[in-house]
């Protein structure tokens, strides 16, 4: 018991220890310097200059709601094709989206190419077994500082074990509460790329 709650504990403060980085990262941005977030969806960066979506309308991959942009420059755009130049943004920020992609490697090229520095969450292979979902093509897990991006083998039983979780409110509870204290269901990456000059 005394060990679980120690690795809860250590998990708890390597997540808030990965949440500063990004604010450290965002903090340290001088004012000229544009940040994008890359589907941003109902809850967008509020330090982004530029947002970018697939979606406009409601749809499941978004939990069905919203897209809010805060009065903020917004872009319809799958983040395998981005349109700007490169080296653009000072920041990009893309959380919970890469997972979504047929093509990752493209999508986590994308990112590079017009971001300084690159800032990516995608849930764990955790998340991905105890909470499936079909549109989650892949996993993606940063293992000896390289990114290994699997096939998603959960998303096509999705439906039964979706259905199963669905009626058992207890475990969305629970997942909210652990999500809330460790990293077990979101891996954060940080992407930084070097000029070549």
């Amino acid at each position: 018991m005394l060990q679980q709650l120690s690795r809860r504990l250590r998990l708890w403060f390597q997540y808030r220890i990965s949440e500063k980085r990004r604010l450290r990262i965002l903090w340290d941005l001088k004012g000229k310097d544009l940040v994008l977030d890359v589907g941003s969806g109902h809850n967008p960066l509020p330090r982004a200059d530029v947002l970018s979506d697939l979606y406009v309308e409601n749809n499941a991959q978004r939990g069905s709601k919203s897209l809010k942009t805060n009065g903020k420059a917004f872009i319809i755009c799958d983040v395998e094709y981005l349109p700007f130049k490169g080296k653009s943004f000072a920041f990009v920020n893309c959380c919970a989206t890469v997972e979504h992609t047929r093509l990752p490697r493209l999508a986590l090229r994308e990112l590079t190419r017009v971001g300084k520095t690159v800032y990516i969450t995608v849930p764990t292979l955790l998340n991905e077994i105890l909470f499936p979902q079909s549109f989650h093509l892949c996993i993606i897990r940063k293992v000896e500082n390289k990114l290994l991006i699997l096939s998603n083998p959960f998303s096509s039983r999705t439906k039964i074990v979706h259905k199963i979780f669905e009626k058992i409110v207890i475990l969305k509870l629970l997942q909210y509460l652990i999500n809330e204290m460790t990293s077990l269901f979101t891996s954060r990456i940080v992407l930084v790329t070097r000029n070549k000059n």
